[in-house]
């Protein structure tokens, strides 16, 4: 039960941390 939480929120983390890098790629793009 605590491993399925850990897991889950770990993948949350990781899919917010690919939803920031891809912002500041964006910003990037556009500053260039």
């Amino acid at each position: 039960m605590v491993y399925h939480t850990f897991a889950k929120v770990t993948r949350l983390n990781l899919i917010m941390s690919m939803v920031i890098i891809c912002d500041v790629n964006k910003l990037k793009m556009d500053g260039l």
